[in-house]
């Protein structure tokens, strides 16, 4: 089965890459290996439904996929269900005009001798992809559903291009089917993520070599991470030294000790923001994992 291997882009000013997992939306979802897709209704749902399929079954880095997609009505062990429909509409948002300055007499060579201006309608026009997805397990209960609606706003004038709404569809129904592929099936992947840079309370040798280390970064994560585990010693207190250092040890795969450093933060002042979302990042990491192991039996 594809273990879902997904690589960031490559690493930016400040960050450290760390190894994430995106779990599937509950265990029981992430543990079918076979599921069928009925025919989809509504306006979109039969190109939904065939995004969602060609979307799961795509191969990972081992060359199978998660899920073995079985079409519907084929006799087999299919231990999941997925169906419903997928409705579209276009609705105006709003109106309003523009001005545009435009020549009214030219002379013999061509030359504008005269302009006017004119008021040109445009208008807000919003495409809104409209699911409603369920998925069920062989004894018919329920495991997962999606009623999210999806928009995308475009602006046009009587004068210019309109939208091509087909087109527009079309993207909104392959991020429906990204979506849809997130929920069910766990990833393991590496995110770039950004660095504390705040050097406030610290003083003037140690906002030095803070800032030493964040320049290190752009080349010798390791070497940063050497550098803010030094000045936790003197300097433990500070939440961007101790965010970091919890930082780099989710860097270095080591999950408890980042967890650690990211509850001492989220009780401080500063950085609580960065550090409740690094805790939760690291309880999806743990829970796709889980379902991982629970698949290889590792």
């Amino acid at each position: 089965m594809a273990l879902s291997i997904g690589v960031a882009a490559p690493a930016a000013a400040e960050t450290l890459t760390v190894p994430v997992g995106r779990p599937a939306v509950s265990d029981a979802v992430a543990a079918l290996d076979t599921i069928s897709i009925q025919q989809f209704g509504g306006r979109d749902g039969a190109a939904a439904a065939v995004a969602i399929e060609d979307a799961l079954r795509a191969a990972g880095p081992d060359g199978r996929p998660w899920l073995r997609v079985v079409p519907a009505g084929v006799k087999a062990d299919v231990k999941g269900g997925l169906y419903g429909s997928v409705e579209s509409d276009i609705k105006i948002s709003s109106r309003y005009q523009k001005t545009k300055e435009e020549c009214r007499d030219k002379d013999k060579d061509g030359n504008c001798t005269a302009k006017e201006t004119r008021k040109i309608d445009c208008k807000y026009e919003q495409l809104t992809l409209r699911p409603t997805l369920r998925l069920t397990d062989a004894a018919g209960a329920l495991l997962y559903s999606d009623e999210k609606a999806m928009t995308d706003t475009r602006q046009s004038c009587a004068d210019g291009v309109q939208p091509d709404w087909s087109r527009v569809r079309r993207k909104l129904v392959a991020e429906l089917a990204e979506r849809t592929v997130a929920a069910l099936t766990p990833a393991l992947m590496r995110q770039n993520i950004r660095v504390m840079e705040n050097r406030r309370g610290l003083d003037k040798t140690a906002a030095t070599a803070f800032k030493d280390a964040l320049h290190l970064t752009k080349r010798d994560q390791e070497g940063a991470c050497r550098v803010w585990r030094t000045m936790g010693a003197d300097s433990g207190n500070q939440p961007s030294v101790a965010f970091n250092i919890g930082l780099c040890a989710e860097h270095d795969g080591d999950l408890e000790t980042a967890r650690r450093q990211y509850e001492r933060v989220a009780n401080m002042t500063a950085g609580r923001g960065e550090a409740n979302e690094g805790l939760r990042r690291i309880d999806d990491t743990i829970r796709a994992n889980r379902q991982f192991a629970a698949r290889t039996g590792g």
